[in-house]
């Protein structure tokens, strides 16, 4: 069964790699993405990041798939004895284009279906407070020979996180 993880990017950061939120966030989906690994060994893993040209400084151009890609290919580059006997089997793309969760999905599916993957296991990473609003979209656009199952990361400590649950 192919095994695919998409993760929804939140912005493109001054510098991702001073921004705790975002740390915070890839941390735990390439730690949990590794006990998957450990766990299937004989398993090739497809990760997903997804998320369109949102960066707000010149040129304006960095988007947020490829941002997170850099980062957690930093995190693959590390000389740890175990880490690329498990990591050899991923294979990192990224979606570039989308502005919204809509589009995550829909963008993702298309990828998925040029790279003619039309069933597995799609496990979709998102912030917790979006969580809800991925669960019906993700059911809507993906068929139905996917597994889904979605992991909210409640990474973010801004004033947005404790708005009035009902608003969000």
């Amino acid at each position: 069964m192919k095994q695919v993880y998409l993760i929804v990017g939140y912005g493109v950061p001054k510098d991702i790699t001073k921004d705790n939120n975002y740390q915070t966030y890839l941390h735990t989906v390439f730690n949990y993405l590794y006990e998957v690994g450990a766990r299937l060994p004989k398993e090739k893993l497809t990760l997903i990041f997804s998320g369109g040209p949102t960066g707000m400084q010149k040129p304006y151009r960095r988007t947020e798939a490829e941002e997170m890609s850099r980062y957690v290919r930093g995190l693959l580059a590390r000389p740890f004895s175990g880490l690329k006997k498990i990591t050899r089997r991923w294979t990192v793309l990224t979606e570039t284009r989308s502005l919204s969760t809509l589009e995550n999905l829909l963008f993702s599916k298309a990828l998925l279906e040029k790279r003619r993957i039309r069933s597995g296991r799609l496990v979709i990473f998102c912030e917790k407070t979006r969580e809800a609003r991925i669960k019906k979209l993700a059911r809507l656009v993906f068929p139905r020979e996917f597994s889904l199952n979605i992991i909210a990361v409640d990474f973010d400590t801004s004033a947005n996180r404790y708005l009035d649950p009902s608003f969000i």
